[in-house]
């Protein structure tokens, strides 16, 4: 995810890349580094997506990225391979450890509803 590699480091991939193509000067030059995590929102099971709930509101102002990438009445189907994803969720943190637990307790105060 190259929104990944600006968040930690200020550099715009895709900004880079398009220069790069058209011969333009890019300029991959370190702007900070901060600890950042992501993890992917899945489906608990098979079924028809029918919307989220997020237990803890709060704990959304902690979070840089929370999407949901699938349609209500989509079919969804439980993790099994890469497009079985159904969203993203991205954090900073003082340290990489803080940064993980912070997607992980968001992660866990999102619910996925299928039916």
């Amino acid at each position: 995810m190259p929104e990944l590699v600006y968040y930690h480091t200020g550099i715009d991939w895709v900004k880079n890349t398009i220069l790069n193509a058209i011969g333009e000067e890019v300029d991959l030059q370190l702007k900070f580094e901060k600890p950042v995590a992501a993890i992917i929102i899945e489906s608990p099971k098979d079924g028809v997506y029918r919307g989220f709930e997020v237990n803890d509101k709060e704990m959304r102002n902690q979070i840089l990225e929370f999407e949901i990438t699938t349609s209500i009445g989509e079919q969804i189907n439980q993790l099994r391979k890469g497009t079985d994803r159904i969203g993203k969720i991205v954090a900073y943190g003082d340290n990489v450890e803080e940064a993980e637990k912070r997607v992980e307790i968001f992660r866990n105060e999102v619910q996925i509803i299928v039916e």
